[in-house]
């Protein structure tokens, strides 16, 4: 079963798609808070049920910015 707080996003600067899985809601709704302030609504792809949402990283400093923003908000697994 796939997780409900899992997000894709493709980074356009490198071609890599990462994949983030949150392990609360409220991390989870931070992260789409910060991607839709980061990227504007045009950076969201739309949700497709049984897929996780889907982001385009324009930027190299787009790129940077989310990883910073993950590094501080992702909690290791217990």
């Amino acid at each position: 079963m796939m997780s409900k707080f899992k997000m894709e996003l493709y980074m356009t600067p490198t071609g890599v798609v990462a994949t983030y899985d949150w392990h609360t809601e409220q991390d989870f709704q931070r992260a789409q808070t910060f991607l839709l302030d980061l990227l504007g609504p045009a950076g969201r792809s739309g949700v497709h049920p049984g897929k996780p949402e889907f982001y385009y990283v324009e930027t190299e400093q787009q790129q940077q910015a989310f990883h910073d923003f993950a590094r501080k908000w992702r909690r290791p697994i217990p």
